[in-house]
């Protein structure tokens, strides 16, 4: 992070800055409850990118499950191969990967993307 970043983001309009810091605050007071947890954090994430929805997945074994979501189309418990996915690529690599369209790019699991109506993923990871 160079040493502009934090003045950039204080800067930022709407007041990002404290949207964030308001964000670590309630997390933190949900960290007994892993569950609300993962849903605030799906909530945060789909607010401050705006978009339609957010969800977070974990892995077990060869596959990644939705364990939380915010916004109309997030499917918890949702299965997706590890090995088949824009999420299990994400979490192989642990870099950023970004699809602008799930029926044009081959990394993320079409079949999965159709059934949900997802046009464009942004998997993240967590650490």
């Amino acid at each position: 992070m160079s040493a502009r970043e934090p003045q950039a983001v204080a800067a930022a309009p709407g007041g990002r800055l404290e949207e964030i810091i308001e964000a670590q605050r309630e997390l933190l007071a949900r960290a007994t409850n892993p569950d609300e947890t993962l849903a605030y954090g799906a909530e945060f994430a789909r607010r401050i990118t705006h978009c339609g929805t957010a969800s977070i997945y974990t892995q077990h074994g060869d596959w990644v499950v939705c364990r939380a979501g915010s916004g109309e189309d997030f499917a918890k418990g949702v299965r997706l191969p590890a090995s088949n996915s824009l999420v299990g690529l994400c979490l192989r690599t642990g870099e950023l990967q970004l699809c602008d369209d799930t029926e044009t790019d081959p990394r993320p699991n079409r079949e999965h993307s159709r059934r949900l109506g997802t046009r464009s993923v942004m998997a993240i990871p967590l650490p």
